[in-house]
């Protein structure tokens, strides 16, 4: 049967309501399930620790950590948690939306959100609340304004015209293992001037090739972070930094968290 859920399900942590948004952590225990249910505000959910699948919109999907998912109000879905999980929720009422201009940006239907820097910024403020009594609604209220932003910007350029190779260079600088991704290697790969690239790649995406490279790589050392125990070394030249004390200050720069500050983030 499916309801209407005003609130998160799941056993609530944290929380911290402000003037049109609230922001929550919740936890699953192994073999919970989450019956058919929609919420009347729409809400983002980032994957911070374990794995489930969800149905949704017709289809079931593999859930892991760092992934961020985006629900428009009265949606329904439903979840299944094999195994202990962790999840930030944020969520905000329609006038709230519209003081920040970002009512017409925002998806109208359920997604995950593949953008590096929204995936970042909501793990962002899921560590100002953590943080606890420090952190003040407006600091909240500001990260969340961002992340925000960065969604608006992945659903405006979605509707642009992109060049047919832009896919293919994202997809490239995503892969850690991918040794051709220089500019000059990337611009003859795709035929197109190095110039064009750089210029073009920006307008539609908003940041510099070597900035999505970044934030790509931190999203992988987050994701493994909160994956496994694997040394915190090896993460880092597997995700494509030069060793830990590069990804550190990327993960601290991005997030506010550090390596060790996360994993014992998503574990707790």
């Amino acid at each position: 049967m499916q309801g209407r859920n005003n609130g998160f399900l799941g056993r609530t942590g944290r929380c911290v309501e402000g003037a049109g948004f609230r922001v929550a952590e919740s936890s699953y225990g192994a073999g919970t399930g989450l019956p058919k249910h929609s919420h009347a505000r729409a809400h983002l959910c980032l994957v911070v620790s374990g794995e489930y699948r969800e149905t949704l919109g017709g289809s079931t999907e593999a859930r892991g950590p760092m992934t961020l998912i985006y629900y428009p109000p009265e949606c329904p879905h439903a979840e299944e948690h094999a195994e202990p999980g962790r999840h930030f929720l944020v969520e905000w009422d329609d006038a709230w939306l519209r003081r920040l201009e970002l009512e017409r940006s925002v998806p109208g239907s359920a997604a995950a959100v593949d953008r590096p820097s929204a995936v970042l910024g909501a793990l962002r403020a899921f560590r100002l609340l953590r943080a606890g009594d420090g952190v003040t609604e407006f600091e909240l209220e500001e990260s969340l304004v961002s992340t925000l932003g960065e969604l608006a910007d992945e659903h405006g350029r979605s509707h642009q015209r992109a060049p047919v190779w832009l896919a293919n260079v994202i997809d490239r600088l995503s892969d850690p293992f991918d040794e051709r991704r220089g500019l000059f290697d990337l611009a003859e790969q795709v035929k197109v001037h190095p110039s064009h690239l750089a210029r073009t790649f920006r307008r539609f995406t908003g940041c510099t090739l070597g900035q999505m490279r970044r934030r790509f790589q931190t999203r992988e050392a987050c994701r493994r972070l909160a994956e496994g125990s694997d040394a915190l070394c090896h993460i880092a030249v597997d995700a494509g930094f030069s060793d830990q004390s590069h990804m550190t200050r990327a993960l601290r720069e991005a997030t506010g968290f550090t390596p060790r500050g996360l994993r014992a983030a998503v574990s707790h």
